[in-house]
C-alpha cells in the first residue's frame, strides 16, 4: 500500500523538480503553458485505502490502494466544488469504501477478493 503511495509521491515529485527547473529560464516556458498534480489519499478505519489523483489536464480518478486498479474517473464539473478548483471526495470516498467492504466480505466468505 505505501509502495504505490511512494512510487506515486516519487513520480510526481520528480516532474515537479523538472517543471520548476525550467522555470528558471522563463523563456522556455510558453504563458500559456498549464502544469498541476494532484495526489490525496483517501483514508477509511484510519488506513489509507486509496488515491485521488490528476495530472491536468487528465480526468480524476480514484485508485484502490490494494488493489492497484482504477475505481472511477471524474470531469471538473462532477468532482469540482462550486467556482473553485477544490474536489469533492465523497463519491470517491464511497468508491473507495465499497472496495474496502467487497474486499473484507469475500475474505470473510473464504472466497479470493477480486478487483
Amino acid at each position: 500500500m505505501t509502495s504505490l503511495y511512494w512510487k506515486l509521491t516519487r513520480t510526481l515529485c520528480f516532474s515537479l523538480f523538472v517543471f520548476l527547473y525550467t522555470l528558471q529560464d522563463q523563456k522556455s516556458v510558453s504563458g500559456e503553458a498549464t502544469m498541476a498534480y494532484f495526489l490525496k489519499p483517501l483514508t477509511y478505519n484510519s488506513q489509507i485505502a486509496g488515491y485521488l489523483i490528476r495530472c491536468y489536464p487528465g480526468k480524476w480518478t480514484t485508485i484502490d490502494a490494494v488493489s492497484k486498479h482504477i475505481l472511477g474517473s471524474f470531469d471538473d464539473d462532477e468532482i469540482l466544488k462550486g467556482n473553485s478548483n477544490t474536489p469533492g471526495l465523497r463519491e470517491s470516498g464511497r468508491l473507495v469504501q465499497k472496495s474496502v467492504d467487497t474486499r473484507a466480505i469475500q475474505a470473510r466468505r473464504g472466497q479470493t477478493p477480486t478487483p
